[in-house]
């Protein structure tokens, strides 16, 4: 009997130690495991901040860029009287890649020195749209032309009216040119506004479908 209690005994301190052998080793992956992560947290970090410190100096190259070519459109300015189209392809590169500052001041540097008032900034944004060599290049631009010149209007004219809507409507803003089209056909009814007109209602009709736009050239023949 003693001796089987002997036996039991000892297989009770072997479980025993064997269970705790087995907590240990868990307790020690574990810990391990822990250190691995802290580790790889800690490279992950020192990646982050190597990265962030390149894309701070990739901010900084890219903002000194961007005044060197302010600079040199200055430059350009005092020697030059004609309508500088390198600063509407930097208004533009600006406008379309969020240096908002940047695009309003460049346009309105364009302004002061190209449009003597309302009506020469409207009639500019129309040339950039259907002058042969400008066509389909200045479109954002054109747009926020005409946006200018009307800003101070209630009341904008047909011709105003007629440029917005065509610069809208070469913005993918369709509706708003239909909107200025009529108003424009209500002030002053003309074939070519009607014209325009029927194009972009079509266009309309057509959204949301493969139908493409109609082309820059077809909105300005007689």
């Amino acid at each position: 009997m003693s001796g089987k209690i002997v036996i039991i005994g000892s297989v009770l301190v072997a479980a025993t130690l064997s269970l705790g052998a087995i907590r240990w080793s868990e307790s020690s992956d574990q810990g391990q495991l822990r250190c691995e992560q802290q580790r790889e947290i800690e490279r992950l970090q020192a990646a982050l901040a190597v990265q962030e410190g390149e894309n701070v100096e990739i901010r900084r190259q890219l903002n000194e860029s961007l005044d060197m070519l302010e600079a040199q459109d200055t430059r350009e300015r005092r020697h030059n009287c004609t309508p500088a189209r390198n600063s509407l392809v930097y208004f533009q590169w600006c406008d379309k890649n969020g240096h908002e500052e940047r695009a309003t001041r460049s346009l309105a540097s364009w302004i002061e020195r190209h449009g003597r008032n309302d009506r020469q900034v409207l009639e500019q944004a129309w040339s950039l749209m259907t002058s042969r060599e400008t066509m389909r290049e200045f479109d954002r631009a054109a747009l926020r032309l005409a946006e200018h010149a009307v800003q101070d209007d209630e009341e904008p004219s047909a011709r105003a009216c007629d440029v917005l809507a065509m610069a809208k409507f070469f913005d993918g803003q369709v509706e708003e040119a239909v909107s200025l089209q009529q108003r424009a056909i209500a002030s002053e009814d003309r074939d070519d506004y009607r014209r325009r007109l029927r194009m972009y209602e079509a266009a309309l009709a057509a959204k949301g479908t493969d139908s493409q736009l109609p082309a820059h050239g077809t909105l300005v023949t007689p």
